[in-house]
């Protein structure tokens, strides 16, 4: 599996920043200038270098870890799901599906940051 389906991708990622999400991950989406454009590319490390735009790429791990407790993350097939088994909420999110598995938590965590 390629890193980019590891990870959150771009879009979802610069939601979560603009959501106030703690921009702490293994992996960053930086803003590189290259072939006189600039374009946003998969780093390892966060490049501090105060030049380029750079967004965290969130792995499952670490977004389940924002999640509260009771959330999981599940496969059916060539589909990731988000839910919750906690049967307290009154009024219970949706689940949440990507083909990444790192997406869909992250859009569960973008609703609920939203509803809340």
């Amino acid at each position: 599996m390629d890193l980019k389906e590891q990870v959150t991708n771009l879009e979802l990622s610069q939601k979560l920043e603009k959501l106030g999400v703690k921009q702490d991950s293994l992996f960053y989406w930086v803003k590189v200038w290259d072939l006189n454009q600039y374009k946003w590319e998969l780093f390892q490390e966060d490049k501090e270098d105060n030049v380029n735009e750079h967004i965290s790429a969130f792995t499952v791990a670490e977004l389940l870890n924002r999640l509260p407790i009771g959330y999981y993350v599940s496969r059916w097939k060539n589909s990731y799901s988000c839910g919750t088994t906690n049967e307290t909420f009154k009024n219970r999110p949706p689940v949440t599906k990507d083909k990444n598995p790192a997406n869909a938590p992250a859009k569960m965590l973008i609703y609920l940051i939203e509803n809340k």
